[in-house]
């Protein structure tokens, strides 16, 4: 019996259940936010984007310090709305930590997409400041080069990518 009980524990919990269980839980602690952004997260995960959109407001509405649910509400808009609003977020979660890689990566993708290029460059040149083999912002760099038509920068780029991610 305890067998079947720590076999079911260390099985994946599915996205509905996860959905389930943390209702449950926010009837019991409503404030809870983080909470809230891991259902939006399940609800998300499930193709359910305005109900993980509104799990995102509301955990930013509990604890609207906390950058990473910016990121989380900027990252859904980004990936399936607009580039405008999800640069509103995506700056905030920059401004609140300013030294983010994946918030400064999302918001030169973005800028990207808004084809406001120097200011993607910026950010991904900030990035790989900050660790220059950084995956995201060296593959966002040799986008933002060749949007800019910089090829032999996007070429050297390349290289380096390739030389650290290649399989040998």
């Amino acid at each position: 019996e305890s067998y079947k009980v720590i076999t079911q524990a260390n099985e994946a919990e599915t996205n509905e259940q996860k959905i389930q269980r943390l209702s449950s839980h926010l009837t019991i602690y409503p404030d809870n936010s983080w909470d809230y952004l891991e259902r939006g997260n399940a609800y998300r995960y499930d193709g359910k984007r305005k109900e993980a959109l509104a799990d995102y407001n509301r955990a930013i509405d509990l604890n609207p310090e906390e950058s990473y649910f910016y990121f989380t509400r900027g990252d859904l808009t980004l990936k399936h709305g607009s580039a405008r609003r999800a640069l509103v977020d995506l700056d905030i979660a920059v401004q609140i930590e300013a030294n983010d890689k994946l918030y400064l990566s999302s918001r030169a993708e973005a800028f990207l997409k808004l084809n406001k290029l120097e200011l993607a460059l910026a950010d991904c040149n900030k990035i790989l400041e900050l660790q220059w083999d950084y995956y995201l912002g060296l593959s966002l760099r040799i986008q933002v080069y060749r949007a800019l038509g910089e090829h032999e920068k996007a070429d050297k780029d390349n290289q380096l990518f390739d030389d650290l991610y290649s399989i040998h």
